[in-house]
């Protein structure tokens, strides 16, 4: 099923994205680096051996693999052609690979979601599925990623013996209070490309519209309007004032301060999180992680918690926050 590299790119259509902790001036590039439309992607042509070029030198055709310095060249190149067919929308697909892979592959797979995976394994105990590589190959993202054995939490809770609960509860617990020590000074994903989650695709004709990442909590509240407004048709927008409620939670959101910026999975319900057979927890499904405010998790989880169950049991090990009534509201309104 794999491909040699040689195989099926050349050199010259390969850029590798590298993570940047400010944001330079405009016009500015690093030694030996290219620059690129994208406020993250720089070109780094020197890491797979090929010389410095100068803005001057970029490619005029446009990139066929493109991969992140903090996760590495992609050791392992699926063919396509032996993989199920790509979802056309912005689902994801999951398909095993051997007894010990799988891959997650779709348009909307980033490798912010790779790189999530990567940072929570070096900063954290938390459990993940090791990344052994990833890459976006012809505009679809890839993430092979191990195969993890194991129930849903959401299958095996309701037949869950009272101390199995109980175990699953204080792991839970300890997992979100390592996250929380992950700290960061800007909101976004973790590889700072523009934030992740259901709530930024609901552009009403762009879909991967990139909002973020901010480097203010004023910046980040601001851009949550923004969504408010993308999610409208055009010729709806400029009667925006005439919808009852946007303007509400608008001001609401705004009024939004003083909160830290912590590392958050941002999808945690009873489907992601898988029991293994030992009774450990297994995180799945980075693909909404990034740096958020820290009321983000808890607000996240509350509003989609799969089971009434599972709801109150958030409220046990995540400490409830007063924003939820207003993140309630402002992700009802862009996801239903």
């Amino acid at each position: 099923m794999g491909l040699t590299q040689e195989s099926l790119i050349n050199r010259s259509q390969l850029v590798v994205i590298r993570e940047r902790s400010h944001e330079p001036n405009e016009g500015e590039t690093k030694p030996g680096e290219v620059a690129l439309p994208s406020r993250i992607a720089e070109g780094a042509y020197d890491s797979i051996g090929m010389p410095h070029l100068d803005t001057g030198s970029m490619p005029t055709t446009k990139p066929r693999l493109v991969y992140a310095s903090t996760i590495g060249l992609p050791t392992i190149v699926l063919d396509p052609e032996d993989l199920l067919p790509c979802p056309t929308g912005m689902e994801a697909r999951i398909q095993r690979v051997d007894d010990d892979t799988i891959v997650k592959f779709g348009r909307d797979v980033r490798l912010a979601e790779a790189a999530a995976m990567r940072l929570v394994s070096t900063k954290t105990s938390i459990i993940v599925p090791e990344v052994k590589s990833a890459y976006i190959l012809d505009d679809i993202g890839y993430i092979i990623m191990s195969y993890e054995p194991g129930l849903s939490l959401f299958a095996c809770w309701p037949m869950a013996t009272t101390d199995m609960r109980t175990t699953i509860i204080a792991q839970m617990k300890d997992h979100i209070s390592q996250l929380r020590s992950v700290k960061s000074d800007f909101f976004g994903s973790v590889d700072g490309s523009a934030c992740a989650g259901e709530v930024f695709k609901q552009h009403w004709f762009d879909p991967f519209h990139a909002y973020g990442p901010y480097c203010s909590e004023q910046d980040f509240n601001n851009g949550l309007c923004e969504t408010i407004m993308d999610r409208l048709p055009p010729d709806i927008r400029k009667l925006r004032d005439l919808l009852p409620g946007d303007g509400g939670i608008e001001q609401s959101i705004r009024s939004l301060h003083g909160h830290e910026t912590v590392l958050t999975h941002g999808d945690l319900n009873s489907g992601n999180v898988l029991v293994r057979p030992n009774g450990t927890l297994v995180l799945l499904d980075w693909g909404s992680a990034g740096y958020m405010p820290d009321y983000w998790e808890y607000c996240r989880a509350k509003f989609n918690p799969w089971t009434d169950d599972w709801d109150e049991k958030i409220d046990v090990f995540m400490k409830p926050c007063e924003e939820f009534e207003i993140m309630r509201k402002y992700f009802y309104l862009m996801v239903n």
